[in-house]
Parts: structure tokens; sequence; C-alpha cells
């Protein structure tokens, strides 16, 4: 409830400091979060897709370490078992 008068109270003095409309400055506030929400979304789903991108390479060069050290127990293998 006190969140609720504060808000009020804030609209008001925006309302009366601008001239606007107590409404007309919350529907322009409200469309600012809005949009501040909307970019913090992009940044974040960013953020992750960089992330991501990071982590995908890591795995690939582990893999690829994997299929050497793979492929010298195979090449031992062969020349143990001759297969």
């Amino acid at each position: 409830m006190v969140k609720r008068k504060e808000r009020g109270d804030s609209l008001l003095s925006i309302s009366q400091a601008t001239g606007y409309g107590v409404s007309t400055v919350e529907k322009h506030l409200k469309k600012a979060e809005m949009e501040n929400l909307h970019l913090n979304l992009e940044q974040s789903t960013e953020l992750e897709l960089k992330k991501a991108k990071e982590l995908i390479k890591k795995l690939k060069g582990r893999i690829a370490e994997l299929e050497k050290d793979l492929s010298g127990y195979k090449i031992v293998l062969k020349a143990e078992f001759g297969k």
C-alpha cells in the first residue's frame, strides 16, 4: 500500500512539474519501463548467447583433444595386436 501511495505521489509531482496530466505521465512511465525491460532482456539474451558460444568453442576443443588421444590408443592397439 505504501508503494502505491509513493508512486501516486511521484506521478502527481511529475505531473505538476511537467504540466501533463497524471494519466499521461503514468502512460509514458509505463512505456519507458516496458522499453527498459525489453532492452534488459535483449542484453541478457546476448550475454547468454555469448556464453553459450564460448562453451561450444571449449567443448569442440576438448572433443578434438579426446579424438587425438583416441587415435593414439588405436595406433598402440594396432601395434600390439596387429588389427
